[in-house]
C-alpha cells in the first residue's frame, strides 16, 4: 500500500492567523495522520512579508520535501461554516477526507477553498 506525504503551507505566518484557522489545521493533521495512506504530513511558514514570494517559497519546499500533495491555505481565512462539524449541513463530508479522496482519485486535481 502506497504511502502519501502531505504539506501544508501557510504564507506570512501565525502572525494574523485566527484562532478557527489553528483549530481546523489540528483536525485536519489529526485526519490526515489517521488515514492509513498518509505517511507525514509537514509544514512550511515562511516570514515573508510578500506574499507571492512566500506562496512561492511554500512550492519549493513542498518539491524539496518530496511531498505528494500541498494544501496552503492564508492564515486570515475562516474554515468553512458549513460543513458536517458546524452542524449546519449535515450532508457536508469532512474536508480532509473528501478532498484526499478526490486527489487520489485525479493524480493531477485541485481542490479550492477549504475555508
Amino acid at each position: 500500500m502506497r504511502k502519501y506525504k502531505i504539506c501544508f503551507g501557510m504564507p506570512c505566518g501565525w502572525g494574523t492567523c485566527k484562532p478557527s484557522m489553528v483549530r481546523w489545521l489540528g483536525e485536519f493533521t489529526s485526519a490526515a495522520l489517521r488515514h492509513p495512506f498518509v505517511e507525514t504530513v509537514g509544514f512550511v511558514f515562511p516570514e515573508i512579508g510578500r506574499i507571492l514570494q512566500a506562496r512561492n517559497y511554500i512550492v519549493r519546499e513542498t518539491i524539496n520535501m518530496r511531498a505528494d500533495f500541498l494544501l496552503m491555505v492564508d492564515p486570515d481565512m475562516d474554515p468553512d461554516k458549513y460543513t458536517r462539524g458546524a452542524g449546519k449541513v449535515p450532508q457536508a463530508l469532512p474536508f480532509f477526507e473528501s478532498a484526499f479522496q478526490h486527489l487520489l482519485q485525479n493524480p493531477f486535481g485541485m481542490v479550492g477553498a477549504p475555508a
